[in-house]
C-alpha cells in the first residue's frame, strides 16, 4: 500500500487526536491545567488520513489551499498554527520549541546531516540539539523558532471558551494572517511601560516596541531581539497573555514525501527511504522542569491503517 500522512495533536503522547488538515472552521483544541488552545495544521495538497466523511474532508482541502498563495505562506508547503494561552506565567527564555524522540536515529540520518546542522547552527546559534543520542532531540526558544508570533495581553484572564479571545487568522487575505507583535513580553502593562529589568539593562526602548510591531520586518526584529538570552530571561509571558504562532516552511513535500535539507542549496532526500517508523513530533515545553504544553506529530502510516 501507498504510504500516507497522519496528523496528530495533543496535550501528551497518550492524549493525542486526529488533526482535520486544512478545516480551518474545525481547530483541534486543547485544554489542560497548564495550557488551553487550539490548533490548525495545513498541507497543501494534503491526501493523508483525516477523521469526518470524504464531502468534509474535500470542503475542508479546497478551504485550506489558498492559505499558501499570500503573505508569509506564500511558498511553503505546510504549516502548524496554534492561538493558546499558558495558565502560568513563564520565562520567555523557557518556553521551548522542537522535535524528540523515542529510539535512536542516529543510523539512518542521510547523507548530508552535518553541512545542514553546521549551517542551521550559524543561522540560528540558539538552536541546540543532539540527534546521534538513544532519545534524539533538537530544540530552540519558542520566540525565535516561529515564522511569526503575535502576542496580545488582557487586562483579566481571558476565558476558557475563546469568545473574547482575538480571531484565529485563516489566511484569507492579506491581513488574515498571524500580525507579528512581541512587544507586550517587555511591558508591564497593557500602557507600554517596560519591565524594570528590560529598561534598566536597556534591552528595549519605544522604538524596539514599534519595530516588533512593524508588518514587514517586526519577525527579524523578533529574532534578533529574543536570540539573546538574557532579554528572555527578562521576557514573561503571563496568563493574561493570548499567544498566536505560525510555524511554516517549505521544506518537505507531504505528496511526494521528500526533504529539502535547509542552506544546502537544494540537497534533498525521499523520506520514505530512512523512515523507521517513528513518528515526528514538535513539542512546546517549558526547558526547565519539561513540562509539555502541546504536542503536533506526524506519521507516515500504510493506506489501510
Amino acid at each position: 500500500m501507498a504510504p500516507r500522512l497522519r496528523v496528530s495533536a495533543g496535550p501528551s503522547v497518550d492524549k493525542l487526536s486526529l488533526v482535520r488538515v486544512n478545516d480551518e472552521d474545525h481547530p483541534l483544541t486543547i485544554k489542560t491545567d497548564d495550557f488551553e488552545g487550539r490548533v490548525i495544521v495545513r498541507i497543501q495538497g494534503f491526501t493523508g488520513i483525516l477523521p469526518g466523511t470524504n464531502e468534509e474532508h474535500e470542503a475542508a482541502s479546497e478551504v485550506g489551499t489558498h492559505y499558501f498563495d499570500h503573505s508569509y505562506a506564500k511558498g511553503c508547503t505546510w504549516s502548524i498554527q496554534v492561538q493558546g494561552r499558558f495558565k502560568e506565567k513563564i520565562s520567555v527564555d523557557d518556553l521551548m520549541y522542537g522535535n524528540q524522540f523515542d529510539k535512536p536515529i542516529r543510523d539512518r540520518l542521510p547523507w548530508g546531516t552535518s553541512v545542514a546542522l553546521r549551517a542551521i547552527g550559524i543561522i540560528d546559534p540558539n538552536l541546540q540539539h543532539d540527534l546521534y543520542a538513544d532519545q534524539p532531540w533538537a530544540f530552540g526558544p519558542l520566540l525565535t523558532s516561529m515564522t511569526r508570533v503575535n502576542v496580545q495581553r488582557k487586562e483579566e484572564e481571558p476565558a476558557e471558551d475563546f469568545k473574547d479571545w482575538p480571531p484565529f487568522p485563516a489566511g484569507r487575505s492579506e491581513e488574515d494572517y498571524v500580525q507579528e507583535d512581541t512587544s507586550a513580553l517587555l511591558c508591564k502593562n497593557e500602557k507600554g511601560e517596560l519591565l524594570d529589568e528590560v529598561e534598566k539593562n536597556g534591552f528595549a526602548d519605544s522604538h524596539t516596541l514599534s519595530q516588533l510591531k512593524d508588518a514587514t520586518s517586526g519577525h527579524t526584529h523578533r529574532a534578533r531581539l529574543w536570540g539573546n538570552q538574557s532579554v528572555r530571561q527578562a521576557g514573561q509571558i503571563t496568563p493574561n497573555d493570548i499567544v498566536t504562532l505560525a510555524f511554516d516552511n517549505g521544506f518537505i513535500d507531504f505528496n511526494t514525501l521528500r526533504v529539502v535539507l535547509p542552506y544546502t542549496g537544494g540537497m534533498g532526500f525521499d523520506l520514505q527511504k530512512y523512515w523507521d517508523g517513528q513518528p515526528v513530533r514538535y513539542y512546546c515545553k517549558n526547558g526547565q522542569t519539561g513540562k509539555v504544553f502541546y504536542i503536533i506529530e506526524l506519521q507516515i502510516v500504510e493506506k489501510d491503517e
